[in-house]
Protein backbone atom coordinates (compact mmCIF):
# COMPACT_ATOMS: atom_id res chain seq x y z
CA UNK A 1 0.00 0.00 0.00
CA UNK A 2 2.60 2.00 -0.98
CA UNK A 3 1.82 5.83 -3.03
CA UNK A 4 3.62 4.80 -6.13
CA UNK A 5 1.93 1.01 -5.82
CA UNK A 6 -1.80 2.53 -5.53
CA UNK A 7 -2.45 6.18 -7.23
CA UNK A 8 -4.07 8.36 -5.31
CA UNK A 9 -7.70 8.44 -6.37
CA UNK A 10 -10.10 11.17 -4.74
CA UNK A 11 -13.13 8.88 -6.19
CA UNK A 12 -12.27 6.04 -4.00
CA UNK A 13 -14.95 4.82 -1.13
CA UNK A 14 -13.65 1.40 -0.72
CA UNK A 15 -10.41 -0.70 -0.76
CA UNK A 16 -9.99 -3.77 0.32
CA UNK A 17 -6.54 -5.28 0.72
CA UNK A 18 -7.27 -8.97 1.73
CA UNK A 19 -4.48 -11.73 1.68
CA UNK A 20 -1.75 -9.49 0.50
CA UNK A 21 0.73 -10.08 3.27
CA UNK A 22 1.06 -6.63 4.43
CA UNK A 23 2.68 -5.92 7.98
CA UNK A 24 2.34 -1.94 7.99
CA UNK A 25 -0.53 0.42 7.30
CA UNK A 26 1.78 3.15 6.10
CA UNK A 27 1.49 6.96 5.91
CA UNK A 28 0.33 6.84 1.89
CA UNK A 29 -2.89 5.56 3.35
CA UNK A 30 -3.91 9.54 3.66
CA UNK A 31 -4.03 9.72 -0.12
CA UNK A 32 -7.68 7.81 0.62
CA UNK A 33 -9.66 10.61 2.16
CA UNK A 34 -12.62 10.00 0.74
CA UNK A 35 -12.82 6.47 1.57
CA UNK A 36 -15.96 4.66 3.86
CA UNK A 37 -15.19 1.12 3.64
CA UNK A 38 -11.44 0.01 4.25
CA UNK A 39 -10.37 -3.56 4.92
CA UNK A 40 -7.19 -5.16 5.46
CA UNK A 41 -8.10 -8.56 6.43
CA UNK A 42 -6.30 -11.64 6.49
CA UNK A 43 -2.66 -9.85 7.03
CA UNK A 44 -0.18 -9.62 9.24
CA UNK A 45 -0.72 -5.78 10.33
CA UNK A 46 1.33 -5.31 13.34
CA UNK A 47 1.53 -1.21 12.76
CA UNK A 48 -0.61 1.24 11.72
CA UNK A 49 0.56 5.15 10.83
CA UNK A 50 -1.09 8.21 12.45
CA UNK A 51 -1.89 9.26 9.52
CA UNK A 52 -4.94 6.71 9.55
CA UNK A 53 -7.12 8.94 11.51
CA UNK A 54 -7.35 11.36 8.45
CA UNK A 55 -9.90 9.12 6.43
CA UNK A 56 -12.73 10.76 8.38
CA UNK A 57 -15.29 9.85 5.83
CA UNK A 58 -14.65 6.07 7.26
CA UNK A 59 -17.68 4.05 8.45
CA UNK A 60 -16.52 0.38 8.21
CA UNK A 61 -12.74 -0.78 8.77
CA UNK A 62 -11.37 -4.29 9.00
CA UNK A 63 -8.66 -6.01 10.38
CA UNK A 64 -10.23 -9.42 10.65
CA UNK A 65 -7.09 -11.72 11.14
CA UNK A 66 -3.90 -9.50 11.59
CA UNK A 67 -1.35 -9.29 14.31
CA UNK A 68 -2.62 -6.50 16.14
CA UNK A 69 -1.80 -6.33 19.86
CA UNK A 70 -3.65 -3.47 20.48
CA UNK A 71 -6.64 -0.94 19.30
CA UNK A 72 -4.06 1.35 16.78
CA UNK A 73 -5.10 4.76 18.34
CA UNK A 74 -5.60 6.68 15.18
CA UNK A 75 -8.46 4.01 14.62
CA UNK A 76 -9.94 5.58 18.16
CA UNK A 77 -9.83 9.10 15.87
CA UNK A 78 -12.21 7.78 13.52
CA UNK A 79 -15.67 9.00 14.75
CA UNK A 80 -17.47 8.16 11.40
CA UNK A 81 -16.87 4.83 12.19
CA UNK A 82 -20.20 2.58 12.22
CA UNK A 83 -18.05 -0.46 11.82
CA UNK A 84 -15.40 -2.23 13.11
CA UNK A 85 -13.66 -5.56 13.04
CA UNK A 86 -10.47 -6.80 14.72
CA UNK A 87 -11.63 -10.82 15.47
CA UNK A 88 -8.39 -12.55 15.44
CA UNK A 89 -5.90 -10.82 16.74
CA UNK A 90 -3.99 -10.51 19.87
CA UNK A 91 -5.53 -6.98 21.56
CA UNK A 92 -5.10 -7.50 25.46
CA UNK A 93 -7.37 -3.82 26.19
CA UNK A 94 -9.60 -1.82 24.92
CA UNK A 95 -9.07 1.94 25.83
CA UNK A 96 -11.76 4.65 27.33
CA UNK A 97 -11.09 7.10 24.25
CA UNK A 98 -13.48 4.37 22.45
CA UNK A 99 -16.30 6.95 23.51
CA UNK A 100 -15.04 8.76 20.47
CA UNK A 101 -17.09 6.20 18.38
CA UNK A 102 -20.18 8.05 18.40
CA UNK A 103 -21.60 6.43 15.24
CA UNK A 104 -20.51 2.60 16.13
CA UNK A 105 -22.85 0.12 15.80
CA UNK A 106 -21.18 -3.23 15.21
CA UNK A 107 -17.66 -3.83 17.27
CA UNK A 108 -16.29 -7.30 16.62
CA UNK A 109 -13.83 -7.89 19.47
CA UNK A 110 -13.70 -11.76 19.55
CA UNK A 111 -10.59 -13.83 19.39
CA UNK A 112 -8.01 -11.86 21.03
CA UNK A 113 -6.75 -11.46 24.89
CA UNK A 114 -8.88 -8.96 26.50
CA UNK A 115 -8.94 -8.93 30.15
CA UNK A 116 -10.95 -6.08 30.93
CA UNK A 117 -13.33 -3.59 29.77
CA UNK A 118 -13.44 0.24 30.09
CA UNK A 119 -16.11 1.46 32.02
CA UNK A 120 -17.66 3.60 29.68
CA UNK A 121 -19.09 1.26 27.25
CA UNK A 122 -22.54 3.55 27.81
CA UNK A 123 -20.60 6.43 25.62
CA UNK A 124 -21.11 4.32 22.48
CA UNK A 125 -25.17 5.23 21.92
CA UNK A 126 -25.49 4.06 18.93
CA UNK A 127 -23.95 0.85 19.76
CA UNK A 128 -26.36 -2.18 18.70
CA UNK A 129 -23.95 -5.09 18.43
CA UNK A 130 -21.14 -5.94 20.72
CA UNK A 131 -19.02 -9.51 20.33
CA UNK A 132 -15.92 -10.21 22.62
CA UNK A 133 -16.34 -14.07 23.23
CA UNK A 134 -13.17 -15.83 23.29
CA UNK A 135 -11.18 -13.52 24.77
CA UNK A 136 -9.96 -13.72 28.61
CA UNK A 137 -12.56 -11.50 30.68
CA UNK A 138 -12.67 -12.48 34.19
Amino acid sequence: LEANKIPKHDGLEKLILQYNQIARVPSSIANFRNLKKLAFNYNKVTTVHENLAKLQKLQQLSFYRNDLTEIPKPVYELGNLMSLDLFHNQISRVDSTLSKWRHMELLYLSYNRIVETPENWDKLASLTCLHIAHNRLG
